[in-house]
């Protein structure tokens, strides 16, 4: 005798094995990692260069430096980035270096030079310290 679930008529299963799929997606990946990390060492990348570069002198300007607190000090008085640019105005040197260890964010460097070219000076050179 045949029961109920034995009438039916079974019908396959139709589902895509997406395992080989995945397996060649991997390799594929691997591939592309490995030769990406060649390829860079391969190719010559052209680094702009300065058009002009001048040797300015400290003594012809204000030195001011900044702190890697984003303060800065105009030739050893504490000043606020904000009021950099009045205190410039204010001494009247032609001439602004910039002088930062390579510690100091470059976002505090960058606020002290548009402060610098605000107060309408010179020239404006940048200097590493240690």
């Amino acid at each position: 005798m045949r029961g109920p679930d034995e009438d039916r008529e079974v019908e396959p299963i139709a589902e895509m094995n997406v395992i080989p799929f995945i397996d060649i997606c991997l390799v594929l990946l691997i591939i592309v990692l490995v030769t990406a990390t060649f390829s860079t060492q391969l190719l010559d990348f052209d680094h702009p260069q300065a058009a002009k570069t001048e040797y300015v002198e400290s003594q012809a300007g204000v030195t001011v430096e900044v702190g890697a607190d984003g303060r800065c000090s105009v030739a050893g008085k504490p000043v606020d980035v904000a009021s950099l640019r009045a205190e410039l105005q204010a001494l009247g040197a032609p001439d602004v270096v910039l002088r930062a260890s390579p510690k100091v964010p470059s976002r505090h460097v960058v606020a002290a030079a548009d402060q610098v070219k605000a107060a309408g000076k010179g020239r404006l050179a940048f200097a590493l310290s240690e």
